[in-house]
């Protein structure tokens, strides 16, 4: 019956607690894989060490985890709602990061006087899972290395966790002291751990029963979490088939972290945070049918932006010339984008520009990731997916986007604004001007074009037939201050009213008394 029931499973892992010696598993100095070799001198294999002697102590490890959650309810509870929390974010919950083991081997090292003892018996559920998160996204102790022992009988010293911290991107020593948990754990996959771990923080103070449905009912998959998703097709390619098995770390996560690195390297500061990940191995995989299948899937990259004028910027700033060794460098990685330009201050600096139309400098990241991964991986065009602009077409009209009017938009509100704070005559001077329109955000549906008629001289041919009416936009009007706006509700209404009334005969004067001006001088000229 039990074998019936769906999504239930029986994992068994094999452990050999007594198999192997320990002095043959050095993290920082001994090679356990023959293969693994440069310029003909064996290699340490940190990682692959620390994966035998993962399964020396897993035992160990599970029988003190276990005998600190018995008989403890609430941290029982705390575990159960921090895995379905990390679950629900299917990037944090993934080889590269968290586990359902590891979460509970960081609340154990939170209940020690390691960890500060800032998990106490007295604490309910929900108080020790914000601890948790808290910790997740704040704590200094991740940059010294967590180690789950107790003050008095730790067994690893200062320099062993100084060695792990620079082994490893991440350390959490084990209860043996011989076992960095962590292991797997990488820069990128920690970084985001932390962002999410904020924004969990966020919810918890600020929606509604506690963020409950958010935290623990809502799925947050990739394209919820990142601005852009690039799907790329690695079956065939021969940067995969290149790759030995037989190294200190799975080959497919050796390319993980070369595709990371290109990303990183090409888009720069125009990103917050980058995030790959290769599902490589297949859910139904059976291991008799050995790596064959391995790489069939798609490798995806999540790309978190920064600010958006750094993002979309047309132009990427390189070193200056005189700086031989880097410019080089610059010239190796770009290729021919690379180019020598002067800007505006003066500066000659090595540098690569991405022309693009004012509607489509959101693409820039496309562009860019598409060149930087096709130079260096040797991918055609057709193995990279972006999500970032299929319905792009939907917004253009007459072959552009009406966002491209934006600026000439924002000009014109410029104009406005400054002729309504000269106005004179009123019983109060305008102090402020403030655009509260869509389209002064850039959000509105149908951002509005400029009328046809509305300019002197135009190179456009005038169409046949043009709206009679201009789609009127709103913005706020502030005054200065007084003491003597009437308390009845009416009267202020009656009193706004005419305010408008005056402010609108002053400009309309205002435009004439400029039209005028315009012409008179035209005409004597």
């Amino acid at each position: 019956e039990i074998a019936e029931l769906p999504g239930f499973y029986v994992r068994i892992i094999p452990t050999a607690s007594s198999l192997f010696d320990l002095s043959k598993l050095n993290l920082s100095t001994r090679n356990n894989v023959r293969a693994y070799t440069k310029d003909g001198i064996n290699q340490p294999t940190p990682r692959y060490n620390n994966s035998i002697l993962e399964d020396m102590f897993l035992e160990e490890n599970a029988e003190y985890t276990g005998s600190t959650f018995a008989n403890w309810k609430t941290l029982q509870e705390a575990l159960v709602l921090l895995k379905v929390w990390a679950r629900q974010r299917t990037s944090i919950y993934s080889h590269d990061c968290l586990n359902g083991y590891l979460i509970s081997a960081i609340l154990v090292f939170l209940t020690l006087d390691s960890g500060g003892s800032i998990i106490n018996r007295s604490m309910t559920t929900r108080q020790i899972f914000r601890v948790a998160i808290n910790f997740f996204a704040t704590s200094k102790m991740w940059s010294k290395g967590l180690v789950i022992q107790p003050m008095k009988k730790r067994t690893i010293s200062k320099e062993g966790i100084a060695h792990l911290l620079k082994t490893f991107d991440v350390a959490i020593c084990d209860v043996s002291g011989h076992v960095n948990l962590a292991f797997r754990m990488t820069k990128s996959a920690f970084s985001e751990l932390q962002d999410e771990a904020a924004c969990t923080l966020n919810c918890l103070d600020k929606c509604r029963d506690g963020g409950f449905e958010e935290l623990f009912m809502t799925k947050v998959d990739f394209g919820a979490k990142f601005d852009s998703c690039l799907r790329i097709n690695l079956k065939g390619n021969s940067k995969v088939t290149a790759l030995s098995f037989c190294s200190d770390d799975e080959s497919w996560r050796v390319l993980e972290k070369d595709v990371q690195s290109l990303l990183q390297q090409g888009l720069t500061d125009r990103t917050k945070m980058i995030r790959v990940l290769w599902r490589s191995t297949p859910s139904e995989w059976n291991i008799m049918d050995g790596f064959s299948e391995f790489g069939s899937s798609p490798l995806i990259v999540g790309v978190m932006l920064s600010l958006l004028e750094k993002s979309y910027s047309l132009v990427d700033i390189g070193p200056n010339p005189e700086n031989r060794d880097e410019a080089i460098k610059f010239r190796k990685f770009w290729g021919e984008k690379a180019e020598l330009r002067r800007f505006k201050d003066g500066a000659i600096a090595e540098s690569t520009v991405w022309e693009t139309e004012t509607w489509e400098r959101h693409t820039i990241i496309k562009r860019i990731a598409d060149y930087v991964l096709s130079k260096h991986l040797l991918l055609r065009q057709e193995d990279l997916t972006h999500v970032v602009d299929q319905l792009d077409f939907c917004l253009l009209v007459g072959g552009q986007d009406p966002v491209s009017s934006s600026g000439a938009l924002l000009e014109a509100f410029d104009t406005l604004a400054k002729q309504l704070r000269l106005l004179d005559d009123v019983p109060l001077k305008i102090s402020t001007v403030q655009p509260l329109d869509s389209a002064f955000r850039h959000t509105s549906v149908f951002p509005p074009e400029p009328h046809p008629l509305a300019y002197e001289k135009s190179s456009q041919r005038l169409p046949n037939f043009a709206a009679t009416c201009v789609r009127s936009l709103e913005v706020m009007i502030q005054l200065e201050g007084s003491g003597n706006w009437p308390l009845d509700p009416v009267a202020m209404e009656k009193t706004k009213s005419a305010f408008l009334l005056r402010i609108g005969e002053r400009y309309v004067t205002s435009l004439m008394n400029y039209f005028l001006l315009m012409f008179s001088s035209h005409f004597i000229g």
